[in-house]
């Protein structure tokens, strides 16, 4: 519908038949992101509220039953060729998103497993941007095939309509959840109430912010692609041209799918700076394209799926982070800051395209330098993951990791990992599978090699001041403990040191404190076939040697949790589960050999 409208603008004022002559182009697109964001701003907290207090299923089939109703009217607003009709029409559609989308994104970790959050976040940026691909491409080559009638291509909007209604009464409902405190009757200075409330959560504060500029981005981009295609690249055929935002929404329905998968059933946040540079390289590539369709087209599709990388990570993030009963408030106040964020898109563009007078292969590449320093502040600000994620590359490319029982790792509770020690990434191999960042404690001679130590000093590792020493270990025993009492999840490697012939070394005894009373899981973890592998100790070294084999099979158990007086008994768990490790590993692979 919004696209119909600029469209009908464009062509109008081509012909000389718009309403408002004293109008550009870029005026139009800027009077339509301004009444289409608004809503999310002065609604947010309201459509909160009512997220948590009802049933997210039903909020949902409401609003699908007003849409049909206001398409209606969108029909009327064409019949009449007025532009301020269709504004307004265009507002109410924004006003039922903005209700509908803290219901939808609520919706899935009530009905999902928090395993599977990430997986349907991608199948929802998957469907959902196939939707506006399928919405903004139908729009051009309708326009067309109706002889650029407008007024009849808004019967589409109708239908598309009854399919979303229809499409709702197949949701499996929810219950309420129960919203905390009474109805915000005052949208702005309960919007201020909230968004401040949101910001004292630094972490869900700052994906918030990292999604919100997703969409500002996302919005000038789109509309900077229109002008793109009609004044860089010289496009006249209105299906031409509405298929190039098309493409970057193919490419962000097809990178929401592959972050999804990539995200292997956590939460990845360490993929959002890497989607943000690609965003912002591709962003000052299309200055250089200007000289083709296609390959702009090429590049247009990568800059949306190098956004799926961004956002679906995001979302599935905020869904896991934030309290049950908050939800539906969180992601409202997600809203009205990605209405802010647009509002400020909508600004820029304007502000870029129209006083500056820029060209739209220019404003790409200053999108793409902003966006740069964007993703350089976020990855200063919380690099924990992003640090997390290039461990992920690493042990990919170097081992094929088979994980057993990461469900016996709490998602929040306190909880004390024990493993065998192997090689120098066995950190890697432990936290890359689980949704937790995990504390360790490591020598402090690790700390002295470079990058590595910065590494240790980011993911807040506890340095062992002399390793093996009794003393050393105790004290950071007390700091394993204090952590374990802030709810957090550690990882001690008891032998101390490496392996030097492959076999599990006796557990040192100085650890026994950190079990004593211990009143979290205790849980044994081994880490299979890693020697002979390039940073074990076989050969005598643990660096400097060629790898045998690139993607070596790696296999990684976490036992189910024990409760334990000793560190003995402990010692006895993780060889116990390494001796069933190894015994499953074997039948599996004769079944793999027969």
């Amino acid at each position: 519908f919004k696209y119909l409208i600029l469209t009908y603008g464009i062509f109008a004022l081509n012909a000389g038949t718009f309403q408002f002559p004293q109008m550009d182009q870029e005026e139009i697109a800027f009077w339509l992101n301004l009444i289409f964001t608004l809503p999310f701003v002065l609604f947010g907290s309201w459509s909160g509220y009512l997220g948590d207090k009802y049933a997210k299923s039903t909020v949902m089939k409401t609003v699908k039953y007003v849409e049909v109703g206001v398409m209606l009217l969108g029909v009327f607003a064409f019949y009449t060729g007025s532009f301020v009709l269709m504004c307004m029409v265009l507002g109410f559609m924004a006003t039922q998103s903005a209700f509908f989308s803290p219901a939808k994104y609520g919706y899935i970790p009530e009905v999902c497993p928090p395993t599977a959050i990430s997986n349907a976040n991608g199948w929802m940026e998957m469907t959902t941007f196939t939707s506006i691909i399928f919405g903004v491409g139908i729009t051009g080559v309708l326009f067309d095939l109706h002889e650029k009638n407008a007024y009849v291509v808004s019967f589409y909007c109708v239908g598309i309509a009854l399919i979303g209604l229809l499409t709702s009464w197949l949701m499996p409902a929810t219950q309420a959840k129960g919203a905390k405190g009474a109805f915000p009757w005052e949208p702005l200075s309960g919007m201020i109430k909230n968004v401040y409330w949101l910001s004292r959560k630094k972490e869900l504060f700052m994906a918030a912010l990292a999604n919100s500029y997703f969409w500002a981005l996302g919005l000038v981009f789109q509309t900077n692609t229109v002008f793109y295609g009609a004044q860089s690249l010289q496009v006249e055929n209105a299906t031409l041209l509405l298929v190039l935002p098309a493409f970057m929404g193919l490419g962000i329905a097809t990178g929401s799918m592959f972050a999804g998968y990539m995200s292997r059933g956590k939460v990845e946040l360490g993929l959002v700076p890497f989607g943000g540079f690609g965003m912002a390289i591709v962003g000052m590539i299309l200055y250089f394209t200007t000289g083709s369709y296609w390959v702009s087209v090429l590049f247009l599709f990568a800059s949306g799926f190098f956004g799926g990388f961004f956002v679906v990570p995001l979302y599935a993030y905020m869904q896991y982070t934030a309290e049950d009963q908050e939800k539906g408030k969180v992601l409202a106040i997600v809203g009205i800051l990605n209405g802010l964020f647009l509002l400020l898109g909508t600004a820029v563009h304007f502000i870029l395209g129209s006083i500056l007078d820029l060209s739209p292969d220019v404003i790409f590449f200053i999108l793409g330098i902003i966006t740069l320093c964007v993703v350089y502040y976020m990855g200063k600000v919380v690099p924990t993951y992003l640090i997390r994620f290039l461990s992920w590359m690493i042990t990919s490319i170097l081992y094929r990791i088979t994980v057993n029982g990461q469900e016996n790792v709490p998602l929040r509770k306190p909880a004390l990992l024990v493993s065998n020690h192997v090689s120098m990434v066995d950190a890697f191999l432990v936290n890359t599978p689980l949704q937790r960042l995990i504390k360790f404690a490591f020598p402090q001679r690790y700390f002295q090699v470079p990058f590595v130590g910065m590494m240790c000093r980011i993911m807040e590792v506890i340095p062992i001041q002399q390793q093996g020493d009794t003393q050393a270990i105790e004290e950071v025993t007390k700091e394993l403990k204090v952590r374990l009492a802030e709810g957090k999840c550690c990882c001690i490697f008891p032998e101390g040191y490496l392996t030097k012939d492959g076999k599990m070394q006796p557990f040192h005894p100085a650890f026994e404190k950190v079990i004593e009373n211990a009143e979290y899981d205790i849980i044994p973890v081994y880490i299979d076939n890693v020697w002979g592998s390039i940073f074990s100790l076989e050969g005598g070294r643990a660096y400097w040697k060629f790898p045998k084999s690139f993607r070596r099979p790696v296999t990684v158990t976490y036992g189910t949790p024990i409760q334990a007086s000793s560190i003995l008994e402990v010692e006895n768990a993780v060889k116990n589960l390494g001796e069933s490790t190894k015994k499953a590993d074997a039948m599996q692979s004769n079944v793999a050999q027969q």
